[in-house]
């Protein structure tokens, strides 16, 4: 696993649980302990059902990659700055162009 930081989508199986989860989060910081985990996810494939439903974990603690999730322009920016600095980016830097209804042809209606 060479890329620290997968893609969200991303099916994995952890060395110690025995189902899978799905990446939904980066550098996700525990709020009773205050300790800052690589990866959110949730149980695949079930997704978030309540407010306990988020695991945390970091990338060592991954033992099979299942499925990869999409991969754009856009998250690799986003994973070169989790690699170094996750405190100064701007949302906007990610912004795409909107895609309007009107744009699309009589076919696709």
């Amino acid at each position: 696993m060479e890329d620290k930081y997968l893609p969200l989508g991303t099916v994995v199986i952890l060395y110690d649980k025995q189902f899978p989860l799905m990446i939904t989060g980066f550098k996700t910081v525990n709020m009773g302990t205050g300790n800052t985990f690589d990866y959110a996810g949730c149980i695949y494939p079930f997704g978030l059902i309540d407010e306990k439903g988020t695991i945390l974990f970091n990338h060592n603690k991954i033992a099979k990659v299942l499925f990869t999730g999409y991969k754009s322009e856009n998250s690799d920016k986003y994973n070169e700055i989790l690699k170094n600095d996750v405190t100064n980016f701007s949302v906007e830097q990610f912004f795409i162009e909107p895609i309007h209804k009107e744009e699309q042809s009589e076919s696709e209606n």
